[in-house]
């Protein structure tokens, strides 16, 4: 009775990074004992490879993990400190226990760093209680990883329209295997002879390159060109297949050739780098590499101020830069603002009035001097069209007060600020209304908007201001932010109309368009006209209760709750409430730390939440360049 183990090669076999691999399903075990004895397989592992003569295996760089060895039909034992499987059975027929558990078990390869390789010995012994037998050619077993890329560099500076060779540091360690086939002559050394044919591992590789900006494959940033390489789409390139060490010096001679950048301004093109051993069909990615493409330097130039206006008239509150832009042809720029209010002798003054809006600082009080700090243009020009100028109260005899300002914007990189001295207010008294007869007093007798001051009696018609606001369509608007109680009607369409803190009416029914009306905070009375209107109620910074009642709200029209979070606020609706003749669905609105907001929709029921007539949705605008988003509840009639 013997055991004979019997190997059908003696060939390395190759795994790839990984990867399970049926290492011994070629070898075949011979057992003359009875069908009752039990047989039981050792493999075990190692990395001491036979220095007998013939062949010589050789991996590089050498790994130290060398994997395990599992039954996928879940018996057997591995043991990690030897590096040794084991398993029994029972001998059972043809083909016996040991030849089939052999044809199943499997190498389980490690998981290498890229660039490795490992070479290993399965030595295989059976007994069956009374033989033992052991593979007398231990099965070898080399595994493989992806090539290593290394050396890139990312961000490397060069000058617009220069030429650079990206890749000129670039190290590529490809994962070897050959074998060494020698004898040993009498009285002379051994003879070394390799062969790469069949199993070499640095054989062949191909590289890829593409070149991107903004992830993008693009030819606009420029092209590649040396020995090898091939162009093979929009901003792809090939070298190889080729030798590994072919491929390696090839991409280290890549030329880049970059165009020409704007002054002042940088491009930045990436490179992605592929490289592929064709024997595995391992590939390694490697998008490190990057150019910052350096333009000339661009001389520096003063910001521009355009829109401004003169002549402007006010009688309460006005914005006397609404239609002022400030542009910046600089690289990034920083711009800040100086504002400096004269009076009719050309002193510098708060006497006429003073400026109030976000961001404004007085140099000192009374001194009618306000800066604003540096930012980039876009919201510079937000705030100064966002500044509003409070007249104060016009002397006894006096008729009207001229006030003129002079902006200054100032840019680090230019040494004098860009001044412009256009902008001129004139408070003038508000037109009485004519209660006695006879001729009415003078002033204008029409305009864009009708105002009447409940509290003071006062009744003029205005054109307001050019609409310079983010919403489009509108053409003009008027802001009456005092705590009067204002009335308000439209005779021109496509207006933005805005009052303060007092009840207000503000009626756009004799107009078409699409119309905002605000009646701020208190009380207010809004009505409509036939086109699509939107009606505000801001409760953002609210310093009281809001109160809207919405007349003639109609399918295009939206109400819109600034402030609101449908989180953050608890929403309540009754039916049939609001002012006699302007009864319906009110909505109340109630948030910690802010005031209540109640919106009265003349007209409509709950009934209509429900039935299609009334959507209610929430959101956020966008967030600009110093200056954040806002949270809104929208209501819109269908």
């Amino acid at each position: 009775m013997s055991v004979t183990i019997t190997d059908t090669t003696s060939d390395p076999l190759l795994v790839t990074n990984g990867q399970p691999l049926a290492a011994f399903k070629a070898i075949t075990v011979a057992d003359t004992s009875p069908l009752s004895n039990t047989e039981t397989v050792s493999i075990t592992l190692s990395q001491s490879l036979s220095q007998s003569l013939g062949l010589n295996y050789h991996f590089g760089p050498t790994a130290t993990n060398i994997g395990s060895i599992s039954d996928p039909n879940g018996g057997g034992t591995w043991n990690a400190a030897t590096d040794t499987f084991t398993e029994s059975g029972v001998i059972d027929g043809s083909p016996i226990f040991a030849t089939s558990l052999l044809s199943r078990l499997d190498y389980n390869a490690p998981t290498l760093s890229n660039g490795q390789a490992l070479a290993m010995q399965a030595s295989i012994t059976v007994t069956d209680g009374r033989t033992v037998a052991t593979d007398g050619t231990p099965v070898t077993i080399g595994v493989v990883a992806p090539p290593a890329i290394g050396g890139t560099v990312a961000n490397e500076p060069i000058a617009a329209t220069g030429q650079i060779r990206p890749f000129s540091t670039l190290s590529i360690t490809q994962p070897y295997f050959y074998y060494d086939y020698y004898t040993i002559m009498a009285g002379t050394p051994y003879n070394s002879y390799h062969y790469g044919t069949n199993y070499s591992y640095s054989s062949k590789e191909t590289a890829t390159i593409t070149i991107t900006d903004g992830g993008k494959a693009t030819d606009a940033d420029g092209l590649l060109t040396g020995p090898g390489v091939s162009k093979t789409g929009v901003g792809t390139y090939q070298l190889g297949p080729d030798f590994s060490y072919n491929i390696s010096s090839e991409l280290r001679g890549l030329s880049f050739q970059t165009v020409a950048v704007a002054a002042g301004h940088t491009s930045n093109p990436s490179f992605e780098l592929d490289v592929t051993d064709t024997n595995s069909n391992l590939t390694t990615k490697d998008t490190t590499t990057s150019l910052l493409v350096i333009g000339p330097t661009a001389q520096p130039v003063a910001p521009s101020i355009v829109g401004a206006l003169a002549g402007q008239t006010v009688t309460s509150v006005l914005d006397p830069f609404a239609s002022v832009t400030i542009t910046d042809a600089n690289q990034n720029p920083t711009d800040s603002a100086t504002i400096t209010l004269t009076n009719a002798s050309g002193k510098a003054t708060d006497a006429n009035g003073t400026l109030t809006g976000a961001g404004l600082t007085e140099t000192a009080m009374g001194s009618g001097i306000y800066t604003l700090a540096a930012t980039d243009p876009k919201t510079l020009t937000s705030e100064l069209n966002s500044l509003i100028f409070h007249p104060t109260t016009l002397p006894n005899g006096v008729t009207s007060l001229t006030t003129s300002f002079t902006l200054a914007v100032s840019d680090p990189a230019f040494s004098t600020p860009t001044t412009d001295s256009q902008t001129t207010v004139i408070e003038t008294a508000a037109t009485p209304t004519n209660t006695t007869g006879g001729n009415p007093p003078a002033g204008p007798t029409s305009g864009a908007f009708h105002v009447q001051d409940q509290t003071t009696g006062q009744s003029y018609f205005s054109d307001g201001e050019v609409y310079t606001g983010p919403v489009t369509g509108l053409t003009r608007d008027i802001m009456l932010v005092t705590s009067d109680n204002m009335n308000v009607t439209a005779d021109q369409a496509n207006v933005f109309i805005k009052t303060g803190a007092g009840e207000d009416a503000i009626d756009v029914s004799g107009v078409n368009g699409n119309n905002v009306l605000d009646g701020s905070t208190g009380s207010n009375f809004l009505t409509g006209g036939t086109g699509n209107d939107t009606f505000y109620l801001d409760d953002r910074s609210a310093a009281q209760p809001i109160w809207s009642t919405l007349v003639n709200f109609h399918s295009g029209d939206n109400a819109t709750i600034w402030g609101i979070t449908q989180a953050g606020f608890t929403l309540s609706w009754v039916d049939n409430e609001g002012a006699a003749g302007a009864k319906g669905l009110t909505g109340t609105l109630n948030g910690t730390g802010t005031s209540t907001a109640e919106v009265t929709l003349a007209g409509f029921t709950t009934a209509d939440l429900a039935n299609g007539k009334l959507s209610i949705s929430y959101g956020r605008t966008a967030d600009l360049p110093g200056l954040p988003g806002s949270n809104y509840m929208q209501i819109h009639a269908n």
